[in-house]
């Protein structure tokens, strides 16, 4: 499920730094969060331990029991892998419960969190777990994104059965509704070439929308042709 892409984002995540690293565009969508994430999870820290791994990397693991699961598959007893240092939404207390949005790294063979995205303590996740409930009920999602700094750039969406077409306003952003399915992101604009900004949240040429899903991407320009 998870592509390179996942693998880049995941070590940026959880670099040791004195602010957290914020993907684009910002803010994390709920609705992206979700549908993108390999297990959404309510669960309670059993206790935490702060370890320095071979490669001098300080991190946090939190040995957490699962008490929810609202997305895939989790086991009762999993570890959640944090920076101490980044600022993120897990204050480690024994006791407390938490809404996760996670995402599993095989570097770590542990769960991660967004360091900007939905995760948190239960008790002030009322809101977030309302918008959950909302886009169960929803058919089709969205893709949208950024294209900076240019607006007016023609966005393709292509579907196995349709290609959608619009463009960018003038902050260069764009949002596409689309049936639930696979779809890939190309941008054309005379005279110039994009790529995928590397802290795009999603590889805009593998993505998949699921009913009351979507996807967030960015693009940069890089040179003319």
């Amino acid at each position: 499920m998870r592509n390179s892409f996942a693998s880049v984002l995941l070590a940026l995540l959880l670099a040791a730094s004195a602010r957290a690293i914020c993907l684009h565009p910002a803010p994390r969508l709920l609705c992206a969060e979700y549908s993108q994430s390999d297990a959404v999870v309510t669960a309670r820290l059993l206790r935490t331990r702060h370890v320095t791994l071979s490669n001098d990397d300080d991190v946090l693991l939190l040995t957490m029991q699962t008490e929810k699961v609202l997305r895939g598959k989790m086991r009762s007893v999993f570890t959640v892998v944090d920076s101490p240092y980044t600022g993120r939404a897990l204050v480690p207390e024994k006791g407390q419960r938490y809404l996760l949005f996670l995402s599993y790294s095989k570097n770590y063979k542990a769960w991660a969190p967004d360091s900007c995205g939905n995760s948190g303590p239960l008790e002030e996740s009322t809101e977030v777990l309302k918008g959950i409930d909302q886009m169960k009920e929803q058919t089709g999602g969205t893709i949208q994104g950024v294209v900076w700094p240019d607006p007016g750039t023609t966005i393709l969406v292509h579907g196995s059965r349709h290609t959608f077409k619009t463009t960018t306003d003038d902050k260069g952003e764009f949002k596409v509704q689309v049936p639930a399915g696979a779809y890939s992101v190309s941008v054309n604009h005379d005279g110039k070439r994009f790529e995928p900004d590397p802290l795009s949240y999603e590889d805009p040429k593998r993505l998949r929308i699921h009913d009351g899903g979507c996807a967030q991407v960015q693009f940069n320009v890089i040179e003319g042709k």
